[in-house]
């Protein structure tokens, strides 16, 4: 029932947007924003909306990455702001932000926080960024 979990997200959302305004120095209560848009985004990619998915995921990628910027220690606000930037990134194919979820997984192992079992994931993306530099067939 994609319309009614659609619904729904977007009722959380309303909701949490309104507990983050109430209290704008709480990062849980940012963090709760960003994964409704998430939710909201994951049901329009399956509804066929990839410009409506763009902008929530969008939204969420900004949450994540001031998240992050006033929290740099934390490897849990890294890892999410490579999970919301793969979402851009398997939605626009952009190169951007494949990028940036390299950079992330990179900087996350270098420091030792990536989990070993995610370590596979950079040299997944590397492949991914050097397909879209190979020459079309």
């Amino acid at each position: 029932d994609r319309a009614g979990a659609l619904s729904r997200y977007q009722r959380s959302l309303e909701i949490r947007e309104r507990l983050s305004a109430a209290d704008p120095a709480s990062a849980v209560l940012a963090r709760d924003v960003s994964l409704s848009l998430d939710k909201i985004g994951d049901v329009l990619v399956s509804q066929g909306d990839r410009a409506g998915a763009l902008s929530r995921y969008q939204r969420s990628l900004e949450i994540r990455e001031r998240l992050s910027a006033a929290d740099p220690a934390s490897a849990d606000r890294m890892w999410e702001v490579a999970a919301a930037a793969r979402k851009m990134a398997e939605l626009t194919g952009e190169r951007r932000y494949w990028e940036q979820v390299l950079a992330v997984l990179r900087a996350m192992n270098e420091r030792g926080v990536l989990a070993s079992e995610w370590q596979p994931l950079i040299a997944e993306v590397e492949g991914i960024l050097a397909s879209l530099d190979a020459p079309a067939p």
